[in-house]
């Protein structure tokens, strides 16, 4: 009931009767024509009574359902500017490993393909969106940690001297974690990529022919190689 409300308060008419009510009634007051002891309650019965009568008709269902329409749409605007920044940034990560680039362009590509079927009319898949934000999560958390390595063994370098250093190189973690990094971040890309592509080949996500939408990814990544 709340939401209701105050899908109604935000509609053009609720605003436009309000407006007006509120109008005539300092309009009243400041000309004299009603005494200001009576314009306020007189103004709130009548504006009362004007969304009353609003409210139980059909119109007012039409107002509220076109308002409520008019929000979704907004929000879901919004949404999908997020995930296609997110995917943008994911485009511009650049990470030696061969195979982590290349899940990291699947999910690129399944992405694109999500926001193409949205902006084709298909419904939002809230699934899919989160899956793209812990994509872009999983990988910063591996940048982040390459970095950490990469200032410890250069400050440990620096603070030795040569042989000191040798000795000290092989004695940091430097990248003795690396393969155990990249094969967490590899295998999260991967299961995320394969979601994404399970649920883009449901019928809901668009089926063209004979071919669901994890065909065409695929196909398309192997045109692009």
């Amino acid at each position: 009931m709340n939401d209701y409300l105050r899908a109604f308060f935000r509609s053009p008419l609720a605003i436009g009767v309000v407006s007006g009510t509120t109008i005539l009634a300092v309009a009243a007051a400041l000309t004299g024509l009603i005494p200001i002891p009576i314009v306020i309650p007189l103004y709130t019965a009548v504006t009362a009574t004007a969304i009353a009568t609003i409210l139980s008709s059909k119109a007012g269902a039409r107002v509220i359902l076109k308002e409520q329409d008019r929000a979704r749409s907004e929000r879901d605007a919004m949404i999908l500017e997020e995930i296609s920044q997110t995917r943008k940034r994911l485009s511009m990560v650049r990470i030696e490993n061969e195979a982590v680039r290349r899940d990291i362009e699947k999910i690129v590509l399944a992405a694109g393909m999500y926001l193409e079927s949205c902006a084709e009319g298909n419904p939002r898949d809230p699934f899919v969106e989160e899956a793209v934000r812990n994509a872009e999560n999983a990988v910063r958390t591996y940048l982040r940690l390459s970095d950490a390595r990469a200032v410890h063994q250069m400050l440990t370098e620096d603070r030795h001297s040569s042989k000191l250093s040798g000795n000290a190189a092989g004695s940091v973690p430097g990248n003795a974690t690396e393969p155990g990094i990249l094969a967490s971040l590899a295998d999260s890309l991967q299961k995320t990529a394969r979601e994404i592509g399970e649920r883009l080949a449901l019928p809901e996500g668009g089926l063209e022919d004979s071919h669901t939408r994890l065909d065409q990814m695929n196909a398309h990544r192997e045109l692009e190689e």
